[in-house]
């Protein structure tokens, strides 16, 4: 069988226990009351589901009503009879009366369990130790039907389908279509934590002592902490590469100007190598000019004349042979 919602409150319908219990002492003593005589309110058939309980006399607003009656059971047991109900049946007489008690109006219940759910309530239920009465929300007219919130719980986890079972047809203007509690159990105890974190931390600011940080801000902390660290080294590593790349500009520039210094240290060397080379060489002065002039004109003329010999041995060659 799927799980269904734990409920908190009645609805009009009764639902038999699979095997007849043993009445608690408070229902004993009280037994199943009959409320015809009672000089407030009838039991009677509602036009919004089974029985319902309708006003007979004018009831002011914060009038205790009557007692919600029925036999007080562990949540243990609570959970076996409800478990035992047909799947469609959403129809229940739990009543949680704390974390130990829920109170069963199936078998030992006065007429309070046939008050219908309500979205526009005109009473509601309080708790006094371990009883529950009903009270008036705000002034009854005779012939009105009582109603409250049913506040039937349930969790986030539940079936939608098992959900379902509990539709609310109260007809209320503002009717929410179903009988469930608003907030889920589960999801209502978180925030229920919270607020008691809250205040506990706002006392012990007031008394001056160190409040420790709750867990989600820890973890948001700590995640603010790892973003903070990944920009810091995002940062470092770009002026890293920033700088490697200004010194590797540098260094270029560097080489460069070097090369060129190289370059005109060479130049230099060269110009006073040729400078010195000049300077070992002796300038040709007028005289030597004239000198080597005189020696060239001796040499042509020394030429000449051996040519002029060849050419007289020529000719005398010539005759001997005529």
């Amino acid at each position: 069988m799927p799980k269904q919602p734990r409920p908190r409150g009645k609805s009009p319908v009764s639902t038999p226990a699979t095997a007849p219990a043993k009445a608690s002492r408070r229902a004993a003593a009280n037994g199943h009351q009959d409320f015809e005589d009672h000089p407030l309110v009838r039991a009677r058939r509602s036009k919004i589901h089974g029985n319902g309980v309708f006003a007979i006399a004018p009831i002011r607003k914060g009038q205790r009503i009557m007692e919600y009656i029925g036999e007080h059971i562990t949540h243990a047991e609570a959970d076996l009879r409800f478990q035992a109900k047909a799947e469609d049946d959403g129809h229940t007489f739990l009543f949680i009366l704390n974390n130990r008690t829920v109170i069963d109006a199936t078998n030992f219940g006065n007429d309070a369990r046939y008050i219908n759910h309500s979205c526009n309530p005109n009473c509601e239920t309080v708790i006094d130790g371990r009883r529950v009465f009903i009270e008036a929300t705000r002034d009854i007219e005779p012939g009105d039907e009582l109603g409250y919130e049913y506040q039937l719980t349930w969790e986030s986890t539940d079936d939608p389908e098992d959900l379902a079972v509990y539709a609310c047809r109260c007809g209320a203007a503002n009717c929410r279509g179903t009988m469930l509690a608003e907030v889920a159990v589960d999801v209502q105890r978180k925030k229920d934590r919270e607020k008691a974190r809250r205040r506990k931390e706002r006392e012990a600011r007031a008394a001056g002592e160190a409040v420790a940080p709750a867990k989600t801000q820890v973890k948001a902390r700590s995640k603010a902490k790892a973003k903070s660290k990944a920009k810091v080294k995002a940062k470092s590593k770009a002026k890293t590469t920033r700088a490697t790349a200004k010194t590797g500009a540098a260094a270029k520039t560097v080489t460069r100007a070097s090369g060129k210094q190289a370059r005109s240290k060479a130049k230099a060397k060269t110009k006073v190598a040729k400078a010195k080379s000049g300077a070992r060489t002796p300038a040709k002065t007028p005289v030597t000019r004239a000198r080597s002039k005189v020696a060239a004109a001796s040499k042509t003329a020394a030429r000449s004349k051996a040519t002029g010999k060849s050419s007289a041995r020529s000719k005398s060659k010539a005759k001997a042979r005529g």
